[in-house]
């Protein structure tokens, strides 16, 4: 959906007008400069409904605050974004950890659903400013986020995170028509589990299970996890800008690989996993005509370890434990694909497009052999008016689409022993997943202007709907904003 200009913070309203902000290099700030502007909202919101993944919760409540600005400083150019977010979740099983479908197969939880607090805190800061000349433009990114995922009224693990991420970048305008630029990224992040408490009474019902993939597991038998998960990931990328007389266009892409260490409380490690990330798009603008296309592919795998237990006596006299790895091998492979292509016509105070996305989720254990893919192709349409009454604005949006199941395969293992995994999370999701639905979205906002608090202020409604086929249930989303744009 796409909020007319008209009545978008002006940082906004320059960011969607030029191809360079489509892309999250720095020295965008610099090739597109914004005027001093920003916005500051609160957010409430809900969602709900039977069709949802396991090990994602089934309802969220969730109350939210942000704020952005962008300011000029000498030659610098320089915009901050600060987020905060308490979410409450509803009937999450067999997964304690963060997030459940980033690729790590390496997930821990009980099979008794439980209910979620979470605290996430977003940071970002981008500077950029030209140098020798206006020929190079130079810049660097720094997004930062912690948050907290702990049980309400519940016993079992707690998981806290950390993320950084630091994304220089340059720029080289070799003419009026050609510019071709570069950035590197690196990252650091951690994932810690704590373990749960031991004076709880109701500490022996609940027997976690350590996932490994599909549904595969290991130590069904332990009550609790202390677990940490540093990642490391290392990128570049390359972006290229073109300007002619009637056609716009900027391209980029990444290539990043990441590896997760996971690491248990005496040191333990039941494997490791990497992942290889590429990234791309293209932004082109012809007169009216706005064409967007995104693309994301992730491979990763996952190594088991077999390891010992050793001890040995120190030159102190105290026992040293350590774990010798015996044996490694990759027992899980999982792939990602996900595209998105918009075309977008703008009109005076209105536009309209179609858009086509497409997905495909595959995963693979290796002996005992397991495999599960769906993927989708979604056709939509979506338009944007906007009604001016007096000094206000009213922004309307709507879309509609449907998403076509294809290429989806489940094959099971046979020989399991302990179904609980298989019947309780990969059964449910592959019904779920491998089914067409319709998506219906809609929203609004009205803007006015008070000078004495700000340049406006906005109120936003929106909703979004998935209805799927078969009697599988819907899930909808609806979430209410107060924006006031300085």
């Amino acid at each position: 959906m796409t909020i007319a200009m008209l009545f978008l913070p002006s940082h906004e309203a320059c960011a969607q007008d030029s191809l360079w902000h489509r892309m999250d290099a720095a020295t965008a700030l610099s090739l597109c400069p914004l005027k001093d502007s920003g916005e500051t909202s609160l957010e409430a919101l809900f969602q709900g409904g039977t069709a949802h993944r396991m090990q994602e919760a089934e309802k969220i409540r969730s109350l939210g605050f942000a704020s952005e600005g962008f300011r000029r400083a000498g030659g610098l150019n320089l915009f901050g974004q600060f987020k905060y977010r308490q979410q409450s979740m509803k009937n999450i099983v067999l997964c304690d950890n963060w997030d459940a479908r980033d690729g790590n197969p390496y997930k821990v939880g009980s099979a008794i659903p439980g209910n979620y607090t979470r605290q996430v805190f977003n940071f970002a800061v981008k500077a950029s400013a030209p140098f020798a000349g206006d020929k190079w433009y130079g810049g660097i990114a720094l997004n930062y986020m912690v948050g907290d995922h702990s049980r309400v009224n519940d016993p079992r693990s707690r998981a806290q995170v950390l993320t950084a991420e630091l994304k220089p970048s340059v720029t080289f305008r070799a003419s009026d028509i050609l510019s071709v630029g570069a950035s590197i990224t690196v990252s650091y992040g951690k994932e810690k589990m704590n373990s749960l408490s031991s004076k709880a009474e109701t500490l022996d019902k609940y027997k976690y299970y350590d996932l490994r993939g599909n549904s595969e597991f290991r130590e069904a038998g332990i009550i609790g996890f202390i677990r940490r998960t540093p990642v490391h990931k290392y990128g570049a990328g390359m972006h290229y800008g073109l300007n002619l007389r009637s056609v716009k266009a900027v391209m980029w892409w990444d290539i990043s690989h990441r590896r997760e260490d996971v690491i248990g409380a005496s040191k333990e490690a039941p494997g490791d996993y990497s992942a290889t990330m590429i990234t791309g798009g293209i932004a082109l603008q012809y007169k009216r005509h706005h064409l967007d296309l995104d693309v994301s592919y992730r491979n990763g795998s996952a190594t088991e370890y077999m390891q010992e237990r050793r001890t040995t006596i120190n030159d102190q006299g105290r026992v040293d434990i350590w774990w010798e790895t015996l044996l490694e091998l990759v027992r899980y492979k999982n792939k990602l694909f996900e595209s998105k292509a918009r075309w977008t016509w703008l009109g005076n105070g209105w536009n309209a497009g179609i858009a086509l996305d497409a997905n495909m989720e595959d995963s693979r254990y290796i002996l005992p052999s397991s495999r599960v893919r769906t993927g989708h192709l979604i056709p939509s349409l979506a338009g944007n008016r906007t009604f001016l009454i007096g000094k206000m604005g009213l922004s309307v949006s709507a879309s509609a689409g449907y998403a076509f199941s294809a290429g989806n395969i489940l094959e099971e293992n046979q020989a399991i022993e302990d179904d609980t995994v298989h019947r309780l999370v990969t059964l449910p999701d592959y019904a779920l997943m491998s089914g067409n639905y319709a998506r219906l979205s809609g929203e609004a906002m009205l803007r006015m202007p008070v000078r004495s608090i700000g340049d406006a202020i906005g109120f936003k409604v929106t909703i979004m709907s998935e209805i799927f086929e078969g009697g599988k249930g819907s899930r909808t989303v609806s979430a209410i904003g107060l924006v006031l744009f300085h």
